[in-house]
């Protein structure tokens, strides 16, 4: 990444990062992340709550954000994953300028059935971003 991220950019891409390979991580690293990142807890609510100091819990987060980022650079997941959620939008908007057109001009049955086709199909893979959970 080449420019620096604003804290709420940092906790969405730590939130995405988490829901591909939180499973990685152990379960203090999930516990301490999904505090912070997901939960919204401050550093000190979370080291008063396991009796260590703010400057612990900091480093365990940077640490386990680092491990996250080191998936991330090897397998391209989330990378390839918001290039989908791109190029998914792209075609939805498409297929009604599609629409949008054959009803204004053409008024075709088959560019009808086409596009009509092409939206399910694009519902389909949408959906399927759901059920990951992201």
């Amino acid at each position: 990444m080449s420019e620096p991220l604003n804290q709420l950019e940092k906790t969405e891409r730590v939130n995405l990062l988490l829901d591909f390979f939180g499973d990685l991580l152990t379960e203090r690293q999930r516990d301490f992340c999904g505090s912070y990142y997901v939960d919204n807890l401050s550093l000190s609510e979370i080291a008063g709550r396991e009796n260590i100091t703010r400057q612990a819990v900091r480093d365990l987060l940077a640490r386990t954000v680092k491990i996250l980022e080191n998936y991330e650079e090897k397998t391209q997941v989330v990378s390839r994953h918001l290039t989908g959620i791109s190029a998914l939008a792209t075609l939805e908007d498409a297929v009604f300028q599609l629409n949008t057109l054959n009803q204004k001009h053409f008024r075709n049955k088959l560019i009808l059935e086409l596009s009509n086709r092409m939206y399910e199909a694009l519902q389909i893979l949408k959906g399927a971003d759901e059920e990951v959970g992201v």
